[in-house]
């Protein structure tokens, strides 16, 4: 039987729609000719919680909505969970004992990758002010901050990737300019965008969660 996956999406729903798809494509990889028992089970949960990530006075709102939501769930099948958006890991403990401790948190993986590397950063101002990813990476100025809040908000509008991708490649050549090593794409509509990125000095934690939970 295959592994039952849940993913915690909706913030925004574009993000955790292109994890669903990069799970199915991994898991063509590994099986070439997949018939439909080949694939995981998923149970994608997209949950229309208010802008918690940029108005943090919704914060307890939205918790209390995302653990209702979840008590719909029969949390006792699931195998291996994420919440496919990085701020909303501010809530992560919250989230995971609902799950019964089901989840792999995308920003410890990622954060395991970095052994030593001097890492920046793209994410909302939210992730960079509550330093999710530790206090020792480089963070992009506050003109930069804005200009990357304006790309996450345009993959939640339906701007194509291939339009907002020059920017967000500008926005991580500063960072690797200033002696990043790798630069994390610290928000999951970065991560729908960076497919479409020339550079190969980026860290996307939908790539390694993927990976992750196909592996695991």
């Amino acid at each position: 039987m295959q592994k039952h996956i849940l993913i915690i999406g909706g913030m925004g729903p574009q993000a955790s729609i292109h994890a669903h798809k990069r799970l199915i494509e991994t898991c063509q990889k590994h099986h070439p000719n997949a018939g439909g028992g080949d694939y995981p089970r998923i149970t994608h949960a997209s949950l229309s919680v208010d802008d918690f990530i940029s108005d943090e006075t919704k914060k307890e709102a939205a918790k209390n909505y995302i653990l209702t939501c979840l008590k719909e769930i029969d949390v006792s099948s699931v195998d291996v969970g994420f919440i496919a958006c990085n701020t909303a890991h501010i809530l992560y403990d919250d989230i995971q004992a609902a799950t019964g401790g089901k989840l792999i948190s995308l920003i410890d993986l990622t954060q395991k990758q970095f052994r030593g590397r001097h890492v920046g950063l793209v994410a909302s101002p939210t992730t960079i002010r509550q330093r999710l990813y530790g206090d020792d990476v480089l963070t992009p100025d506050s003109t930069s901050i804005k200009t990357i809040e304006e790309i996450i908000r345009s993959v939640i509008a339906g701007t194509p990737s291939n339009e907002l991708a020059p920017v967000l490649e500008c926005e991580v050549q500063k960072l690797h300019d200033r002696g990043a090593e790798i630069v994390v794409l610290g928000c999951t509509e970065l991560s729908v965008v960076g497919s479409h990125l020339k550079l190969d000095c980026t860290l996307d934690p939908i790539e390694l969660i993927v990976h992750e939970v196909i592996d695991k």
